[in-house]
């Protein structure tokens, strides 16, 4: 088996689909809260605030992870994995990157606790993938 093929393999594990759709929506949280910020873009780009209160992306995460847990246990078998692994990889990321606010129930998007949640989730996604990876690589040798 060549080393791209086993490269290929190792992203099809569940892990590193949660792990590429983590980064991925960190990415845009992060980029969308700058142009915001920014005032880049304003007809896209904007505060949701309903009735006076500011809705911060981890309460759409908080869905986005409900609604993973649901379909992956009402339906186990009908549902494809891989897309169970993609919402809870979106949930997950909006979740997490705004770790810091609904840890210290402070509004201040950029906190070092955030940043430090964002690591730490990434490692052991990374991790996880790893080692999922082997486990099938193993499963597949032995049969």
């Amino acid at each position: 088996m060549s080393i791209l093929h086993q490269h290929f393999d190792f992203l099809k594990t569940k892990s590193a689909i949660i792990l590429m759709t983590f980064l991925s929506i960190i990415a845009l949280a992060r980029i969308s809260v700058y142009f915001v910020e920014n005032k880049f873009a304003t007809f896209i780009f904007k505060y949701n605030i309903v009735e006076f209160v500011h809705i911060h992306h981890f309460v759409y995460g908080i869905f986005f992870l409900a609604l993973s847990g649901f379909l992956s246990t009402i339906f186990p078998h009908r549902i494809n994995k891989n897309f169970i692994a993609i919402l809870y990889g979106i949930g997950l990321g909006l979740v997490v990157d705004e770790f810091g606010v609904w840890l210290k129930l402070d509004p201040t998007y950029h906190q070092e606790a955030s940043l430090s949640a964002i690591f730490i989730v990434t490692i052991a996604l990374f991790l996880s993938s790893f080692f999922e990876f082997r486990n099938t690589r193993e499963k597949k040798v032995k049969s």
